[in-house]
C-alpha cells in the first residue's frame, strides 16, 4: 500500500516538473522568487509584501 502512495506522489511530482520546465511566466506575471520562472529576458523581482512579478532584465 505505502509504494503505491508513493509512486502516485513521485508521478504527480513529476508531472509538476514537466509542466513548469514547458511553460514561462510572461511579463507582470507572478513568479517565484527562489525558482524564478520567467520568459527569456526577464527577471523575477520583488514587487509588494507578498509576491513577485516577471519584469525586463534590465529593470
Amino acid at each position: 500500500m505505502m509504494s503505491k502512495v508513493f509512486l502516485l506522489f513521485a508521478v504527480i511530482a513529476l508531472l509538476a516538473l514537466t509542466q513548469t520546465a514547458e511553460a514561462c511566466y510572461s511579463y507582470g506575471s507572478e513568479c517565484n522568487l527562489i525558482k524564478g520562472g520567467c520568459c527569456e529576458g526577464m527577471k523575477c523581482v520583488w514587487a509588494m509584501f507578498t509576491k513577485a512579478i516577471c519584469l525586463d532584465k534590465n529593470y
